[in-house]
């Protein structure tokens, strides 16, 4: 005869079981996985200067001499060995993914500074003119792939990639050039001229053929070529002046129509990523405006670079009115970036991890002096059932029973599972749901040792659907 056991029996069964399943042989019945989990392997990062990480060096591709430096992609676009996509993590991938740059594993880095949303399928050309010396000169156009050309590579290798991160339209209006512009012309000689520009800007977001026409294509053209599995990623922008009070060249009005285009052209693009949501995309918006607040450039405290007249070291050519490091997130700014995208990546990770372990009820059978059966089913609203249908305190050769143990649980974004029973009752007792292989998992008491044999938990669970 079977009988139910209280709460106040449920802390003694769960140590009771965990001791019963140290001698216990797990039998690898066949796994009937209702859905196979594959772990998040693969970041492909595309974008402008904005996801390039311009004006942050080291750039790769910089330290080369001069005649090879011009011909290296890497540095013609301006790819910092600093940006932000190359500090970003996956859970179950060794180091950040700079680690891995040009390994072709787990990072393909193809942003590019000047990138339009036309550059995602055609060549963009990289004009140069740098001077070795007095004698040489080396002056030409470069040209770089097709960004989405990348897919072609991973298609190649068998693989597909799990995220796209992208930063894409700020060029397409040309909202950085007009700031350079603005400011270099006085707003005594021209008043108002920012914002005169800013609004001719934003007439190009509306219509055939305007800015939301053109990302929404671009969007669906990353779909099509990264496969309907990756979660693509768009990244707003910053407002450059947020927090400025005194810009040379440029009146209030002007600071506050440069900051409000900002705030317009994120608007626009969250706009079309809801429309494509809308078409059941795996795509979502991060924006950037309030981590930002307060620190544009000219503050006390700026995450963007100021205007920088003259050329630097690593722009392409020698002789420019502006650098090209000028408007873009320095160090500090990168870091935000990163901080907010891998949020998203966790939240994105935790809910995959759940969809996997809800999808799936998990099973463990042993042997110990009789036959038994443990289950686990997690629920989509946080609660997680115990069940052992044929328990039986062999110990004590006692009756058997049917357990049955509700408690919660919470994921980590890797992918760690926590689960509390007996939580009304006072003390919790609280136990880890661990992944020891692609598709198997211990339970066990995280503060009680000794149920680690040779450094491998036995309480084995695997998916049976």
């Amino acid at each position: 005869m079977k009988k139910k056991v209280n709460w106040s029996q449920s802390l003694k069964v769960i140590a009771l079981a965990c001791l019963l399943l140290l001698t216990a042989i797990p039998q690898r019945v066949g796994v009937k996985a209702k859905e196979v989990y594959r772990p998040s392997q693969i970041i492909v990062s595309l974008g402008d200067s904005y996801a390039s990480g311009e004006g942050i060096l080291d750039f790769y591709g910089q330290e080369k001499e001069l005649s090879k430096k011009v011909k290296d992609p890497n540095w013609l676009a301006h790819r910092s060995k600093k940006s932000w996509s190359g500090q970003l993590r996956l859970p179950f991938v060794k180091g950040k993914m700079s680690d891995h740059h040009g390994k072709e594993t787990h990072w393909y880095f193809v942003a590019s500074s000047g990138a339009k949303t036309k550059h995602l399928l055609a060549e963009q050309d990289k004009p140069y003119s740098k001077r070795q010396n007095l004698l040489k000169k080396y002056q030409d156009v470069a040209w770089l792939d097709p960004q989405l050309k990348v897919f072609d590579q991973l298609r190649k290798q068998g693989k597909q990639a799990d995220y796209v991160t992208i930063s894409i339209g700020g060029n397409d209006i040309g909202f950085e050039e007009i700031v350079r512009s603005a400011m270099g012309r006085s707003s005594y000689i021209q008043p108002n001229n920012a914002v005169d520009l800013i609004e001719k800007a934003l007439s190009k977001f509306e219509g055939t053929g305007g800015l939301k026409e053109k990302i929404r294509k671009a969007y669906k053209d990353i779909e099509k070529e990264a496969g309907k599995q990756a979660q693509i990623i768009v990244v707003g922008y910053p407002r450059l002046l947020d927090g400025a009070s005194g810009v040379a060249g440029l009146n209030r009005e002007e600071i506050q129509a440069i900051n409000m285009g900002a705030i317009k052209l994120n608007i626009a693009l969250k706009s079309v990523v809801g429309k494509c949501q809308e078409d059941k995309m795996n795509i979502h918006f991060v924006d950037v405006v309030n981590a930002f607040e307060g620190h544009g450039a000219y503050t006390d405290q700026p995450f963007i670079n100021p205007a920088i007249f003259g050329s630097r070291s690593e722009d392409l050519k020698d002789f420019q009115l502006a650098s090209d490091y000028s408007f873009h997130p320095n160090e500090k700014g990168a870091e935000v970036y990163t901080r907010l995208v891998q949020e998203k990546i966790n939240e994105l990770e935790v809910a995959r991890h759940q969809e996997y372990i809800v999808n799936n009820k998990w099973r463990r059978e042993y042997d110990v002096q009789v036959a038994g059966e443990e289950f686990l089913e997690f629920l989509h609203d946080g609660n997680v059932i115990y069940r052992t249908p044929d328990y039986m305190d062999d110990l004590a050769w006692g009756q058997p029973q049917s357990i049955e143990l509700k408690g919660t649980y919470t994921i980590g974004s890797s992918g760690h599972i926590t689960l509390r029973f007996n939580e009304d009752k006072g003390e919790p007792a609280v136990l880890e749901f661990k992944r020891v292989g692609a598709s198997e998992f211990v339970l066990y008491d995280p503060n009680s040792p000794s149920f680690n044999q040779y450094g491998q938990y036995v309480t084995d669970y695997v998916p049976i659907g």
